[in-house]
C-alpha cells in the first residue's frame, strides 16, 4: 500500500525491542513531507526498516507492486548469490560509470540539436 493511503487508525508493523521483533502497530497521526529526489534502495527482501516501521523497498510511482518489483530484481538477486556482494559492488560501479557516460552523450547531443534548431529560428523570428 503507498504510503499517502495510510490513514490514522491503520495497522502497521514496527520493529521492538532490542531483538527487531516485528510487532502490529497503529497509526495515530500522519504528517506529509515533501522532499527533492526518489529514493528506492533495492533490499533482498523487497522491504527495509524506516524509523522502525516495515516499509516497502520499491517507489510506488516505479513499481505497481512488490509482485512484479520482486520478479524484476530476480535475475539481480541470482547473480547476487552467485556471484556476491563484493563483485556485483564492482559491476555496479561500472554500470554506474557507463551509465553517466550514456547520459552525458545523450545531453551533448541534446544540446547541439536544440542549439541548431531552435536559435537559427528564433534569431530568424520563427520561434513561438
Amino acid at each position: 500500500m503507498p504510503l499517502g493511503d495510510i490513514s490514522v487508525g491503520d495497522t502497521m508493523w514496527y520493529a521492538s525491542g532490542l531483538d527487531g521483533s516485528l510487532v502490529p502497530t497503529q497509526v495515530i497521526a500522519k504528517r506529509t513531507t515533501v522532499t527533492t529526489g526518489l529514493y528506492a534502495p533495492h533490499t533482498a527482501s523487497g522491504t527495509l526498516l524506516v524509523n522502525g516501521l516495515l516499509t516497502s523497498a520499491y517507489a510506488s510511482n516505479m513499481v505497481p507492486s512488490k509482485w512484479v518489483g520482486d520478479l524484476y530484481l530476480t535475475p539481480f538477486r541470482c547473480l547476487h548469490w552467485l556471484l556476491g556482494s563484493d563483485v556485483m559492488m564492482a559491476l555496479n560501479e561500472v554500470v554506474l560509470s557507463y551509465a553517466h557516460d550514456a547520459l552525458a552523450n545523450v545531453l551533448v547531443v541534446v544540446r547541439k540539436l536544440l542549439l541548431t534548431v531552435t536559435v537559427p529560428a528564433f534569431m530568424a523570428g520563427k520561434f513561438c
